[in-house]
């Protein structure tokens, strides 16, 4: 007899955020909680077609991620206040 159990839930209270894993032990997801504006939630319902809304936020902040660290890459480092070229 096989089970129907695909998956376990674990909920951290004093962080709010819950873990998925499937009964080898392995992380499959994490469930975050966040807010934003109406109107923004708006344009990316338009945006996302018939692709769920999880699916479409978590495609977003990847890519948003790798603009971010291409913009942080490509910019001089800052040298500290004290520095002296030798």
């Amino acid at each position: 007899m096989t089970s129907m159990i695909s998956s376990i839930r674990f909920i951290n209270s004093s962080m709010d955020t819950e873990y998925t894993e499937d009964l080898e032990g392995t992380e499959m997801k994490v469930k975050v909680g966040l807010t934003i504006k109406p109107e923004l939630l708006a344009k990316i319902d338009a945006a996302r077609g018939m692709v769920k809304r999880s699916t479409f936020i978590e495609h977003l902040v990847e890519i948003g991620l790798q603009k971010y660290s291409e913009n942080i890459a490509s910019k001089p480092k800052p040298k500290p206040k004290n520095f002296k070229e030798a």
